[in-house]
C-alpha cells in the first residue's frame, strides 16, 4: 500500500516535471488514470480540461461547481 507521504512526493515530482502548469498536471493525471483502467474518472478530468479551454474569461481564476447526476440506466453503485 502506498502512503500519503509517498503520494505527496509523487505529486510534487509531477508538478515540477510539468513546470507547475495545471493543464499539464491534469493531462498527466488523465494518462495515469487511463493506464490504470479508470476510464470514467479520466473522462471526468478530460471534461474539466475541455471546460478550462472553453472558459469565456480565459483567465487562470477558474471557478466551477461540480455537479453529479445519475446517468440513465446507472445503478449508482460504485464498481469496486
Amino acid at each position: 500500500m502506498i502512503t500519503h507521504n509517498q503520494i505527496e512526493k509523487i505529486g510534487s515530482a509531477l508538478s515540477a516535471e510539468c513546470s507547475w502548469v495545471g493543464e499539464y498536471i491534469l493531462e498527466a493525471a488523465i494518462v495515469a488514470l487511463q493506464d490504470a483502467n479508470f476510464h470514467r474518472e479520466a473522462e471526468v478530468l478530460d471534461q474539466l480540461v475541455e471546460a478550462l479551454h472553453n472558459d469565456e474569461y480565459g483567465g487562470d481564476n477558474f471557478r466551477y461547481q461540480l455537479t453529479i447526476s445519475e446517468v440513465k440506466g446507472d445503478s449508482g453503485e460504485i464498481p469496486f
